[in-house]
């Protein structure tokens, strides 16, 4: 059974900067959440990312399709190709800025 995953816990993987392992379609993916944000045409929700996977690179995937999230590590940096200004993004809901994150203490 795949579990679906709230935008409370998308938003808090992009502020804490983790490396998260997912099911999105048929498969499974690794990558770094940069961006939550909502599409021009029909205001979905949307994550942009960076997978480090076999086909690694930037990819805009759809909220909806993002299942079973697990954190596997730490993001780290902000990669230096990162583009906050992706043409099919209408509005940026989370956005991760590069700080280092808070420690609660």
């Amino acid at each position: 059974m795949q579990y679906p995953v709230s935008l409370s816990d998308i938003r808090n993987v992009i502020k804490k900067r983790k490396r998260v392992r997912f099911r999105y379609e048929r498969g499974e993916l690794t990558a770094d959440f940069y961006i939550l944000g909502q599409v021009w045409k029909t205001g979905a929700y949307v994550v942009y990312a960076w997978c480090a996977e076999l086909d690694e690179g930037w990819k805009l995937l759809r909220y909806a399709m993002i299942k079973d999230m697990e954190p596997v590590g730490e993001a780290g940096g902000l990669r230096p190709d990162f583009n906050p200004y992706h043409k099919d993004i209408q509005t940026i809901d989370t956005i991760a800025d590069g700080r280092p994150p808070r420690r609660n203490v």
